[in-house]
């Protein structure tokens, strides 16, 4: 933030070395005002500290030497090369003091493509002993340097920023160079630093020991030494958790207002009733715990807002019914939505089966839904008639109007954008929220995203579920998996095979599942009962489908991933996902859910063309490689069944944007701030951040006069003041 309006700077044109074509190039990355280049920060920083000439390579070979160093030189040649095991690339590097040979095991192909002869490369990592006890490079991090001048390779203790120049055209950037972006931003900075206004109170920056706005963003951008640099990034990052939470703290003090139309005053008839006569098993001492946490929200006087985490299978929907219950007894309407229409029908059959000898009245309400039913539902909701309504975002349409909604429960809740869960939430006066997500969230995260909700765990399985078997087998060992699968249905058990179908390769994908579905259905089990569903199919087909597959009618279901969540079939036990190196880690996980849902073995095998070496090091390859990526998440499907385990191995590999999909949930984009390195600093200023709010709810005394302004200039009200999850 500047000490001036934007509109009193000059254009971005008249920084020195700019200009009119230069100013296209930096609006191409999303710098457009001078605020923006000032705070536009390096991406990595060289230390040529660790930047050591390739003659003393030997030298760490001999020594056994565990130093990660850095060799910048100029490619000589690049060939593959035919080992008796595989194919690999070789590139000789050298800087006229010695060669050093680079290996790449994988991704051969991408990475003949990037490296040529001459061109002069940053590689990282630790020297190891190769075939003839000479130095080699495995699968190093590189960079390659355009601003060839800028560096001199005898030239040591230097930090040099680089800028990232993602968002411009490869010969753009060719032309443009970091270099050059660097002098373009030291230009600014000598002009305009002392225009940088704080962004914290004072008492703050004493209390934590934090560097100055001014100072943190000079270091950044010219750091003298690596213990500056750290305090600069550790200012930001203190920063950016602030503000985050703050926010958090602000819209959760807006929401927990007292309200006593919305207290429940008992646990009623009903819900006593299905305690005492019709659990369909033993709760466990989690689920126990989360249906006290939920009825002492209930009977608070203060909106319920809790997000409900469970690994699946953990029985979340049965703490849904039986708090659905308590509101039904208490007078209110509930509303539940789901995804998908497959998982609303299923929570739908859940509901009517166990409370069909209830006075509970309960629709089910999808866009298949025909306007008849509409139409009556219309007029139950409306009249309170209606207890309970299940749905997909068909609840959220204007016609759909509540009596009295006073509990809202919406399953699989990052599915859903902002909006649509805001829309559901305000068809009440203000009903009590519950978000569930069978996606487990590491806690830092969930304190994260999530600052603004209560959160509720479930770790413990129902009695008697034994641990799903799961096994990696390669295309070639099909036969013996049919065989497999047709002995366990002799013994009356069904399966799922799933195959991919993702948006990308849609049609494609629906071609495969379809052809896949013939052989199996004509060719491989002809004697059995086999179907196939996905989610092209009209709504009241897969509905008859899954009613069939339930019943026990059809042992073996063919299918995507439209499965993966919320379908409980108890005598499933065999779940086959073909092409399991194409699903995401947690996807993988969800799907293995669907199995191990009684007392019964079930087992989990997954196809995949890659190979899994359990002994291999993840170090020897590069996890930007999409196969090694794969590789890790196959490996952690055969070694955990922990879906919290599972989901913080797939945060590390993917994350939280992608898991989530940033714009629609809300995942902060953070420029510093690591989730999962950071921890204890994102727990010690939320916790700081919340009594702030607590003690000056307003932020009405002078001292955060400034964390006002900033809320106001910086943080837009659509992006971070939404009240709902």
């Amino acid at each position: 933030m500047l000490k001036i309006s934007e509109d009193k700077l000059p254009s971005l044109k008249y920084i020195k070395g700019v200009g009119e074509a230069r100013q296209k190039v930096l609006n191409a990355l999303g710098i457009n005002t001078i605020e923006d280049l000032i705070f536009y920060f390096p991406y990595r920083y060289y230390d040529r500290t660790t930047v050591i000439p390739i003659s003393q390579a030997y030298r760490l070979v001999f020594s056994g030497s565990e130093e990660e160093v850095t060799f910048v030189g100029r490619i000589k040649s690049v060939n593959k090369i035919q080992t008796s095991r595989r194919q690999i690339l070789q590139i000789i590097l050298s800087d006229n003091t010695a060669n050093l040979k680079i290996i790449f095991f994988e991704g051969i192909h991408l990475f003949q493509k990037i490296f040529s002869v001459g061109l002069v490369v940053a590689f990282s990592g630790k020297v190891q002993a190769g075939m003839d006890g000479e130095p080699v490079l495995y699968h190093p991090t590189f960079d390659i340097i355009k601003d060839v001048e800028d560096f001199d390779f005898q030239n040591t203790g230097r930090i040099v920023p680089r800028y990232s120049l993602k968002g411009i055209s490869q010969a753009k950037a060719n032309a443009f160079g970091s270099h050059t972006l660097r002098k373009i931003i030291q230009n600014a900075l000598s002009k305009y630093l002392s225009l940088v206004k704080e962004t914290l109170p004072d008492y703050v920056l004493r209390k934590f020991n934090l560097m100055s706005l001014v100072r943190a963003v000079k270091t950044l951008h010219n750091p003298e030494n690596f213990d500056l640099l750290n305090k600069a990034k550790h200012r930001m990052k203190f920063e950016e958790i602030f503000y985050y939470q703050i926010i958090a703290a602000l819209n959760r003090k807006a929401v927990k207002q007292f309200d006593p139309s919305i207290k429940f005053t008992k646990v009623g008839e009903n819900a006593r009733y299905f305690i005492e006569k019709k659990l369909p098993f033993e709760l466990t001492e989690d689920q126990k715990k989360v249906i006290r946490e939920i009825y002492n929200d209930f009977k608070s006087g203060f909106p319920m807002n809790r997000l409900l985490q469970g690994d699946v299978g953990s029985g979340k929907t049965l703490v849904a019914l039986i708090t659905s219950l308590i509101a039904v007894d208490n007078g209110f309407q509930v509303a539940i939505m789901a995804p998908t229409e497959i998982l609303a029908f299923q929570h739908y059959n859940y509901f009517t089966n166990l409370l069909k000898e209830l006075p509970v009245t309960i629709g089910l309400l999808t866009s298949s839904t025909p306007n008849s039913i509409r139409k009556k539902y219309s007029k139950m909701i409306e009249s309170g008639e209606l207890n309970i309504l299940i749905g997909t975002h068909a609840l959220i349409e204007d016609n759909v109007q509540f009596q009295n909604l006073g509990y809202v429960i919406i399953d699989e809740q990052h599915r859903f954008g902002v909006v649509q869960r805001a829309k559901l939430k305000m068809k009440g006066r203000n009903p009590h929220l519950l978000v569930m997500t069978a996606t487990p969230i590491p806690r830092t995260l969930a304190l994260t995203i999530y600052s603004d909700l209560d959160v509720s765990v479930i770790k413990t399985m129902p009695k008697n579920r034994k641990p799903i078997k799961t096994h990696i087998i390669t295309p070639d060992k099909r036969p013996s998996l049919y065989e497999f699968i047709r002995k366990e249905i002799t013994k009356g058990n069904q399966a799922y095979i799933i195959y991919p179908l993702i948006e990308e390769s849609e049609k494609m994908d629906l071609e495969d599942l379809i052809s896949n579905f013939k052989r199996l259905k004509e060719e491989v089990f002809p004697d059995l009962k086999v179907e196939m569903i996905h989610g092209r199919l009209p709504a009241d087909e897969k509905e008859e489908i899954m009613t069939r597959f339930n019943s026990g009618d059809v042992q073996i279901l063919v299918a995507t991933s439209v499965i993966e969540v919320g379908i409980d079939n108890p005598n499933a036990t065999i779940m086959v996902i073909e092409e399991a190196q194409r699903f995401g880690l947690s996807q993988l996980h969800q799907l293995r859910g669907r199995v191990g849902r009684s007392d019964k073995q079930s087992y989990c095998i997954l196809v995949s063309k890659i190979e899994v070496d359990e002994g291999r090091s993840r170090s020897l390859f590069d996890l930007n490689n999409q196969t090694g990526i794969a590789r890790e998440r196959l490996k952690a499907m055969k070694k955990y069944s922990d879906g919290f385990k599972i989901a913080e191995i797939d945060f590390k590999l993917r994350g939280p944007g992608d898991i989530f999909g940033t714009k629609q949930s809300g995942v902060p984009e953070f420029k510093f701030v690591d989730i999962f390195a950071d921890q204890e600093l994102i727990e010690q200023v939320r916790d700081f951040t919340f009594k702030l709010v607590e003690d000056d709810p307003d932020l009405s005394k002078p001292e955060h006069s400034i964390i006002k302004e900033v809320i106001k200039r910086k943080y837009s009200v659509k992006e971070f003041l939404s009240t709902i999850a």
